[in-house]
C-alpha cells in the first residue's frame, strides 16, 4: 500500500500496519499527566523510561555483538559482550522497577 506525503512521494506502510497486527502503546500518562500527578513524578516517570528504553537497547546491542563475535570464533569478545548484555538486563530491571511502582512505594 502507498500514501502519499505532502511532498509528494510517496511511502510504503509496514504488512503489520496494514493488516491491523501492530498494537499501539498508549503514553499519554506519561506525556500528559492528570491533575493528581506532580511534575516531578512526570519527570521521574519520563526518566525512568528513558533508562529502560537504554538498557535495553544496551542489551540487544550487547547480545547482537555476543553473537557475532561467537561465529567469528572470538570466544572471549564474545563472553565480554554477553557480560554486558547482562550488566545492560540488570539496568533494565532497576529502572523498570521505578515503573513499576504505585503511590510512590517500591514493590
Amino acid at each position: 500500500m502507498s500514501a502519499s506525503t505532502p511532498a509528494g512521494s510517496s511511502v510504503r506502510s509496514s504488512p503489520a500496519r496494514a493488516a491491523g497486527d501492530a498494537e499501539v502503546v498508549d503514553l499519554s500518562d506519561f506525556l500528559d499527566p492528570g491533575e493528581d500527578e506532580p511534575a516531578e513524578a512526570e519527570a521521574a516517570d519520563l526518566a525512568a523510561l528513558k533508562a529502560c528504553l537504554q538498557a535495553l537497547a544496551d542489551a540487544v546491542a550487547s547480545t547482537n555483538l555476543a553473537v557475532l563475535n561467537g561465529t567469528q570464533g572470538d570466544a572471549a569478545a564474545a563472553a565480554a559482550r554477553v557480560q554486558a548484555s547482562i550488566g545492560a538486563l540488570k539496568r533494565f530491571h532497576d529502572a523498570f522497577t521505578v515503573l513499576d511502582t504505585e503511590g510512590g512505594e517500591q514493590a
